[in-house]
C-alpha cells in the first residue's frame, strides 16, 4: 500500500479489504527493518475492533503486516 500519510495497522488493513472471517485480529504481526534487523512486533487489534481503547500503532514505509488465520481444530 503506498504510503502518502501517516498510517496506522488499523488502516492498511482496512485498506486493503479488512478481517476476513478467517483472520486471527489478536495477533496481528509488523516486522519492521532497524539497523539492519527484522524486528517483530504483536499488535492486538482485537480491542480496537471492540471499541475498547487503545494505542494506534504507526507503521512504516518499509513495514510488513501480516494477518494470521485462526487455528480451526475438527
Amino acid at each position: 500500500i503506498p504510503m502518502d500519510r501517516p498510517m496506522t495497522v488499523m488502516e492498511a488493513i482496512m485498506e486493503c479489504g479488512g478481517f476476513t472471517p478467517q483472520a486471527k485480529p489478536a495477533k496481528v504481526r509488523v516486522i519492521r527493518h532497524e539497523a539492519q534487523k527484522q524486528i517483530p512486533y504483536e499488535v492486538d487489534m482485537d480491542k480496537a475492533l471492540s471499541g475498547k481503547e487503545s494505542q494506534p500503532f504507526y507503521l512504516r514505509p518499509t513495514d510488513v503486516v501480516n494477518v494470521p488465520k485462526k487455528v480451526v481444530n475438527f
